[in-house]
């Protein structure tokens, strides 16, 4: 997923999103595939969904050493806002 991502190209961001979105339906309670969508959506300047994916990964993995650097773009979201 991670590579497609890297690669760019809106197919390649189509893919990267399928992708994760297979993850979650086969590990649902795994949070680095909604941190990955967070980030897509982001780099989409789709702030609410990644808004949504950010949370997710945040209250799937509330311990995880990366939540300071994920709370930090829930605040960018919150931030750059979408109506």
């Amino acid at each position: 997923g991670e590579t497609l991502q890297l690669q760019g190209g809106a197919d390649r961001i189509e893919n990267a999103l399928a992708f994760y979105r297979a993850a979650i339906r086969l590990v649902g309670s795994y949070a680095a595939p909604f941190l990955a969508l967070g980030m897509l959506h982001f780099m989409l300047g789709q702030m609410q969904l990644a808004r949504r994916f950010f949370q997710t990964a945040l209250a799937l993995s509330p311990d995880d050493k990366d939540n300071a650097y994920i709370a930090g773009y829930l605040a960018e979201c919150r931030n750059k806002g979408e109506p």
